[in-house]
């Protein structure tokens, strides 16, 4: 039950885990202080699956830019072909890796 879009079961959960601790001897001080981390963590925690596959997805992408890289370009250029923003930040990135792109039939 931990995430920003869980608040609601995560609060639910706090006087457990604070009486819960305090029954184990811990103090309510340290046991408040562990909560605190927990939420500001919450708040930036990834499930361990989807960031997993996320790696996984940018060292494949890592790999053909650096093994491919005049056909990564052409495959991003050409998936990006209706944002001018995008081909142009890519058409700076082409220049700097020393890849020619030609112009439009």
């Amino acid at each position: 039950a931990m995430g920003k879009k869980l608040a609601d079961k995560m609060a639910a959960l706090k006087e457990k885990f604070i009486s819960g601790g305090k029954s184990n001897g811990y103090k309510e001080k340290d046991l408040q202080k562990i909560w605190t981390d927990w939420e500001k963590f919450a708040q930036y925690a990834f499930n361990k699956s989807h960031s997993t596959c996320y790696s996984w997805v940018a060292y494949q992408t890592a790999w053909l830019k650096a093994n491919y890289p005049s056909e990564y370009m052409a495959s991003v250029l050409s998936n990006n072909l209706n944002n001018i923003t995008e081909i142009t930040k890519f058409m700076d990135e082409c220049k700097a890796m020393g890849i020619n792109v030609l112009s439009p039939d």
